[in-house]
């Protein structure tokens, strides 16, 4: 299966861009034009994502007010990937959470090595409303250490 990333960028074009970037390297892009719509991705029906690209930029301070919402569930939940446009944005309170930032223009080869390393680093993990499953263990003995 397609692992899914949440693409939230107001620009069109760019969203549309990457997006179709994501697909062609096999990704599930779901995309979103604000912070609002984003957090319906991350936390709405469907596959759980296992990434989030954030702008910077979004209108009335929605990267912010994503990421404030993103840490009250727990920054291990999923990673976000913070597109800015300078390292002082970057740096900026409220942004300097994400758990790692592009810089804008962002190069699709960085953007895909970016994302697989992180992607690498955290375990797809259950939404936090989810009920957790069992990890029982397979029927038969336990694997004997000395033969």
């Amino acid at each position: 299966p397609k692992p899914p990333v949440v693409v939230i960028e107001p620009d069109e074009d760019l969203r549309a861009s990457l997006c179709t970037l994501l697909s062609f390297e096999g990704f599930l892009p779901l995309p979103a034009g604000d912070a609002a719509t984003g957090w319906k991705q991350l936390c709405g029906p469907g596959p759980a994502p296992h990434a989030v690209l954030l702008a910077a930029e979004l209108a009335h301070g929605g990267a912010e007010e994503f990421l404030a919402r993103w840490r009250t569930m727990g920054p291990e939940w999923v990673p976000v990937i913070l597109l800015a446009q300078s390292r002082a944005q970057a740096r900026q309170r409220g942004l300097r959470d994400a758990t790692t930032t592009l810089l804008r223009p962002i190069r699709s080869e960085a953007l895909l090595s970016r994302l697989r390393n992180v992607l690498g680093r955290h375990r797809a993990k259950p939404r936090p409303s989810a009920p957790r499953t069992l990890d029982l263990p397979l029927a038969g003995p336990p694997p004997s250490a000395a033969r």
